[in-house]
């Protein structure tokens, strides 16, 4: 079957794309943290073609790219999407931030699921606007509480907002086993269960 490589997480919402110049921006004259080269993207690329894998790429949706009113600046966004058209990347997929209902404790900011609606409709124009038809996934929400789920009501408001309508797929971050900040993975064995992971009635 096809394999699918994401490329995204909570650094993905401090990175800037810088692929319309080749100089570096000198530290401390930017709100972002990271940046992501022309000639890193194309490396990226080039390592998911020799593969054959397809790409979803997660964009930038956290604070440095938020104005005062919390509404997602789709500016750079812009500028890697069209680089990677005219470059001929083939990106399967596009994602808008990571985690959106982690920005609290991530980023001390809160984005609201109808928020995050518009800011996909945002996404969606502007892929239309630059000829892109690739798929767009969201709003890649995490687990956080068992028993409790969401402690932000993030992907019920996306839902009731119509984010449903605007993305392709709806994406669910679930850590069961993988990572020791989760609760499960110091449950009993039968509750954290690898092979819960991969049975849908778990």
């Amino acid at each position: 079957a096809p394999s699918v490589l994401r490329v995204g997480g909570t650094l993905a919402d401090t990175i800037l794309y810088n692929v319309s110049q080749r100089e570096p921006i000198p530290h401390g004259r930017s709100p972002f943290e990271y940046e992501l080269t022309r000639e890193r993207f194309d490396e990226l690329v080039a390592f998911v073609r020799q593969a054959n894998l397809s790409l979803v790429f997660a964009l930038n949706g956290g604070p440095s790219t938020r104005l005062n009113d919390l509404r997602w600046d789709a500016t750079n966004a812009r500028q890697l999407v069209r680089y990677a058209r005219s470059s001929g990347a083939a990106v399967f997929g596009w994602e808008l931030g990571n985690e959106p209902n982690l920005f609290l404790p991530n980023f001390e900011i809160i984005v609201s699921g109808k928020q995050l609606v518009e800011d996909f409709e945002t996404l969606r124009a502007m892929l239309a606007e630059e000829g892109d038809s690739a798929l767009l996934f969201g709003p890649d929400v995490a687990y956080q509480i068992p028993g409790v789920g969401e402690l932000f009501p993030t992907m019920r408001e996306f839902l009731e907002h119509g984010g449903g309508r605007v993305v392709d797929a709806l994406t669910w971050h679930f850590y069961p086993l993988e990572s020791t900040k989760c609760p499960l993975s110091e449950e009993d064995p039968f509750v954290a269960a690898p092979w819960k992971m991969t049975d849908p009635h778990f």
